[in-house]
């Protein structure tokens, strides 16, 4: 019995242990919420933020400009007949290769030939013609100044044989009739004299071969006219190219003005195309533009800009732009499309910031850049985005600091540290 009673003493003690403790545990749990409703708690020290940071760097945004071009010839010109006749013979089939000056076909020069020959026969007479009348001109003029040269020592002789007289005379030796008619000699020689001095004048101031010269003058341009008709009876290729129209048939009957075919040169070939207002700003300044042929992009080909109009086509609203290339290799052909890379990868380089980094504030757009162990806000005017990266195409330069962790919860300039 005695053993009961400590037993249940033990219970009590045991009992009571429990009942403090438990006691003890609510009064623990309800103390902090009467300190923090009394303003009593202290709060833990700040820290300053971790962030993670990438350098900004560049690299091609946005869709290639480009623009669907065709190619045509360079030059293309038509192969005229300009004589005619008929076709005789037809050196070319359409789709050769020719060169500038060479003959393709030739038409009929027999008649041709013929004129020739009497061009060059009407020629010869002429010449001799010409060369008899100077003969004769040249004797003719030594027989009248050997005429001249006899009459002027006649009058001399005659002019002393008077003076004699007229002496008789004086003297009464010598009849006045006979003085009367040597005076009427000698006036009449002085006249003869000059007559043939005028003749001598006239002969070497005027031509007497004028009709020999013109003889020769209309046989020169009958053989002239001769000549150019036989080298017309040539059908020559107007420039280098490609016989792209050819339709001359031996035996043919052409006439002048007639057009037979046409010749492309594709070794140099053109590039047209137009452009949008928007792409004007591609191609300024620039003098050459790549382009490859639709379907192909692996091969690129390089034309230097020749024309680009500066007067917008009110109707398409467009600029015109043309470009010339070398096709030695006549890969590219006449009727092609081709695409001309307005801007290549370099132009279309910028800064590019992961979406993540951006933060946003009343329709505003900012990053912040880690600086001297701060963080500084800074607002940024985005591109396309393409891959979770938008493109900045203002506000930022390449190999800058960004902040791309935490960054929604900083503040301009703020403290932050680099994670480790």
């Amino acid at each position: 019995m005695k053993q009961t009673q400590i037993e249940r003493r033990m219970k009590k003690v045991l009992l009571l242990a429990l009942l403090a403790g438990a006691i003890a545990v609510v009064a623990g749990c309800s103390q902090p919420d009467q300190a923090k409703e009394l303003g009593t708690e202290s709060a833990p020290p700040t820290s300053i933020p971790e962030v993670k940071t990438m350098a900004v760097t560049k690299q091609p945004m946005g869709a290639p400009a480009e623009v669907v071009a065709d190619i045509i010839p360079a030059v293309t010109m038509d192969i005229v007949v300009k004589g005619g006749g008929d076709v005789v013979s037809v050196l070319k089939q359409r789709g050769d290769q020719v060169r500038r000056g060479e003959v393709v076909a030739q038409t009929d020069v027999t008649r041709i030939a013929l004129q020739k020959k009497r061009a060059e026969s009407a020629l010869q007479s002429a010449q001799k013609l010409l060369v008899t009348s100077q003969e004769s001109r040249r004797t003719d003029m030594a027989d009248v100044r050997l005429s001249i040269t006899k009459l002027e020592v006649q009058i001399e002789e005659q002019t002393k044989a008077l003076n004699k007289l007229k002496n008789g005379y004086d003297e009464g030796t010598v009849e006045k009739t006979a003085v009367e008619q040597a005076e009427m000699q000698l006036k009449n020689a002085r006249l003869d004299l000059q007559v043939l001095k005028m003749k001598l004048d006239t002969a070497e101031r005027v031509q007497s071969d004028v009709t020999a010269e013109d003889q020769i003058t209309a046989a020169q341009y009958q053989l002239a006219e001769a000549n150019l008709a036989l080298e017309e009876a040539d059908i020559k290729a107007p420039t280098d190219g490609i016989l792209t129209e050819w339709e001359a048939l031996t035996g043919m009957n052409v006439t002048a003005g007639t057009k037979l075919g046409r010749v492309a040169n594709i070794r140099t070939v053109r590039i047209q195309a137009k452009l949008a207002e928007d792409m004007l700003a591609h191609v300024n300044s620039k003098k050459t533009l790549s382009f490859y042929i639709s379907g192909n992009r692996n091969k690129s080909y390089t034309g230097s800009i020749t024309y680009l109009s500066s007067v917008m086509d009110m109707d398409t609203r467009t600029y015109a732009i043309e470009m010339k290339a070398d096709n030695a290799k006549l890969e590219l052909k006449p009727g092609m499309k081709v695409q001309i890379s307005l801007a290549g990868e370099k132009e279309r380089e910028v800064p590019v910031v992961p979406a993540n980094a951006v933060v946003r504030d009343q329709g505003a757009t900012f990053v912040f850049i880690y600086k001297d162990g701060k963080a500084v806000k800074r607002s940024v005017t985005l591109g396309p985005l393409e891959e979770a990266m938008y493109a900045v195409t203002d506000g930022l330069r390449e190999g800058e600091s960004i902040i791309v962790s935490g960054q929604h919860q900083l503040k301009d300039k703020q403290q932050v540290r680099l994670a480790q």
